[in-house]
Parts: structure tokens; C-alpha cells; sequence
């Protein structure tokens, strides 16, 4: 049980991001690139957890007003056992959603 706990937390704590934000008035360009990891191997016989940092996410967000507005996304995750780089798996995702800037209505933000 400690180990599974001490695990979490190192993982939790080596997570990393590189967040960049490009701002034009209403339209935001959003990058992400960071870790990703699987908690347990797929199978005994694999030597890799499958983690790594292989995280790409590109967004871009519209405000139509200054609390209000919507955002596309495309995550891109990549899991590839490491010995050999032959098993593994690419996973891809677009998405839409809807954005609210609750800092900025209770005065987190400038």
C-alpha cells in the first residue's frame, strides 16, 4: 500500500508541463506539451510502464465576451514500451467546449 501511495505521489510530482499562451484580442492559441504515464504495464513480460513525455495538446479558444467562450482541442498521447519501441499505442482526441473565466468575475486576475 506504500508503495502504491509513494508511487502516485513521485508521479504527481516528476508530472511537468510547458505551458505557452499566445493572446490576439478574443482568440487564444494554447500549447501543452508534458508526461503522460500508464499506472501498471499491460502485461508482466513488458520491462516499460509505457511513460514518458509524450503529451501534445494544441487549443484554440474564442471569448465572446470577457467571461464567456468556447475552445477546439486536439490531445495527442503516445504510450510505447521502451525496449523496443514496436508495442505501444497512439491515442488521439478532438474536442469542443465551453469556457467560463471564473478568476476574472470573483477578481483572481487583472
Amino acid at each position: 500500500m506504500v508503495k502504491k501511495i509513494f508511487s502516485i505521489a513521485l508521479f504527481l510530482f516528476c508530472t511537468s508541463t510547458v505551458y505557452s499562451q499566445f493572446n490576439l484580442n478574443n482568440v487564444s492559441l494554447e500549447l501543452n506539451y508534458g508526461y503522460n504515464g500508464a499506472i501498471q504495464p499491460y502485461n508482466k513480460q513488458f520491462n516499460s510502464n509505457f511513460s514518458g513525455f509524450n503529451h501534445f495538446e494544441v487549443g484554440l479558444r474564442y471569448m465572446f465576451t470577457e467571461y464567456v467562450g468556447t475552445k477546439l482541442i486536439f490531445k495527442s498521447d503516445k504510450f510505447v514500451n521502451d525496449p523496443g519501441g514496436v508495442i505501444g499505442i497512439q491515442y488521439n482526441s478532438i474536442g469542443a467546449s465551453f469556457v467560463y473565466n471564473a478568476g476574472k468575475k470573483i477578481g483572481l486576475l487583472i
